[in-house]
């Protein structure tokens, strides 16, 4: 993001440090929520556990 801030910048467009950040935020959200969920195999119930999941 700091990249295409500075070119930007060259390019006469002036955006603001607070913007950029805001940007990044929304950014690596937006990948965190696209991102798959992949189960984790230390996280497994035990082998005969009935009980229901939370």
């Amino acid at each position: 993001m700091a990249i295409l801030v500075w070119v930007l910048s060259l390019a006469g467009i002036d955006i603001p440090g607070e913007v950029a950040a805001a940007i990044t935020t929304v950014l690596v959200a937006a990948s965190a929520y696209l991102t798959p969920h992949s189960h984790r195999a230390d996280l497994a119930r035990p082998a005969g556990d009935t009980q229901p999941s939370a």
